[in-house]
Formats: structure tokens, C-alpha cells, sequence
């Protein structure tokens, strides 16, 4: 699946643009410790109003996407879990991204920018 974000002026978060498969509201907002991880993934800076886009899914996605890894129990509480990944290293990712890769915590997710 394909899940963009556009950079919000004069805030350090990211909004997520279009609706994931549940249906979820398309003016969530990323939480900005997050937000700053996915700008980092991005690699190039962001500016207000550009939207960024990367493929998510739960299996690699031609050699070319960044894997990040579970780690521990998801935070049922929290609606997320710990993830590591060698670009960003430990990072909590909330079930909003999680919820484009499927119903549930998945071991390993993987990231592609497009």
C-alpha cells in the first residue's frame, strides 16, 4: 500500500493524507517524534505542504525498502509498538502506519520511498 504525508506549517508533524484500509480519518496526525524518524527515512528536507510518499508493506518490497523489526509485546494501551530499524534505530510506531500493513503487529514491516 502506498501511505503519504504532508508536512504541516509551523508544527513538527506530519499528517497522514489519505485513509487507510479501516477507513481511519484522513486528518490523523503523526506523533512528531515519529514524524521526524519518517523525515529522516525520507532523507531530503521537507518543506510546508510538500507531501512525501512510501510503499508499507508487510513483506519486502524489491530489495529496495528499509525493514524494521518488532520489538517486545505490542503497547495495546498505547496503540503501538516498538519497532527497530538501522536508519532510525529503536522507534515507537503507532498502529495508524501499522494499520496499512494489516490487522496486526507483524513481526517485520518494511518501508519503501517513492
Amino acid at each position: 500500500m502506498i501511505i503519504k504525508f504532508e508536512k504541516i506549517e509551523n508544527y513538527p508533524n506530519l499528517k497522514v493524507v489519505d485513509s487507510t484500509w479501516r477507513g481511519d480519518n484522513t486528518d490523523l496526525l503523526v506523533h512528531a517524534e515519529l514524524s521526524r524518524a519518517i523525515e529522516k527515512l525520507w532523507g531530503e528536507e521537507i518543506n510546508h505542504g510538500d507531501i512525501i510518499s512510501f510503499e508499507i508493506s508487510a513483506t519486502p518490497i524489491n530489495g529496495l525498502s528499509e525493514m524494521f523489526t518488532i520489538e517486545g509485546k505490542p503497547k495495546m494501551q498505547l496503540g503501538g509498538a516498538m519497532y527497530t530499524n538501522k536508519t532510525v534505530g529503536l522507534q515507537f510506531i503507532c498502529e495508524i502506519l501499522l494499520a496499512y500493513v494489516g490487522y496486526a503487529y507483524p513481526e517485520h514491516f518494511y518501508l519503501r520511498r517513492l
